[in-house]
């Protein structure tokens, strides 16, 4: 667990300003998510997500993102062979899979509207949202401030099961959001 993360405002300031591969949402494709890019798709998960936790608060959800793409359990998840297959989760395949970021479930359609729209609403979040999701996607912050974790959740919001469960570790809060990973 970390006693201490870095402000918003020392890691911004190790960030360039361009980040050219996270593009807006195309609005010719507002029903197929997986038509964006993965880094567009990224940015979208972080602003519906996180858009309202600041810079590192968005960058922490996002290592959750690339931890559950990193993690070998996971790799095959999607076929049911977890382990067996040599296939690793893509963006798309993490954060579209069902039920596990809350902007996108169907039921939420409120949300998955913002996220289309991010760009015209809300542009200073968008633009918070897309340097978030190149930093972590490309690595450029490396240090994982989550200490590992693949779960998170907000308590005022969500009490989920897995949450108390015994292989289930708390490593760190910040803000809105409880952090945690799964031990063997």
């Amino acid at each position: 667990m970390f006693d201490t993360v870095p402000t918003e405002k020392s890691l911004m300031a190790r960030m360039d300003k361009e980040r050219p591969f996270v593009h807006y949402p195309d609005p010719l494709r507002l029903k197929d998510f997986e038509a964006q890019s993965p880094g567009t798709l990224f940015a979208m998960c972080l602003f519906g997500e996180a858009r309202d936790q600041g810079f590192l608060g968005a960058v922490l959800v996002g290592m959750v993102i690339r931890n559950r793409m990193h993690d070998p359990h996971r790799r095959g998840w999607l076929t049911g062979k977890t382990g067996r297959s040599k296939k690793w989760p893509t963006v798309a395949d993490v954060v579209l899979h069902s039920y596990a970021y809350s902007c996108f479930n169907g039921d939420n359609k409120a949300s998955r509207q913002a996220m289309m729209r991010a760009a015209i609403d809300e542009p200073e979040a968008w633009e918070m949202c897309r340097r978030a999701a190149f930093d972590v996607l490309e690595e450029r912050i490396r240090v994982d401030f989550t200490d590992g974790a693949t779960h998170y959740f907000n308590p005022k919001l969500a009490n989920p099961k897995w949450a108390s469960s015994p292989k289930m570790v708390k490593t760190i809060r910040y803000r809105d959001h409880d952090f945690y990973r799964e031990e063997p």
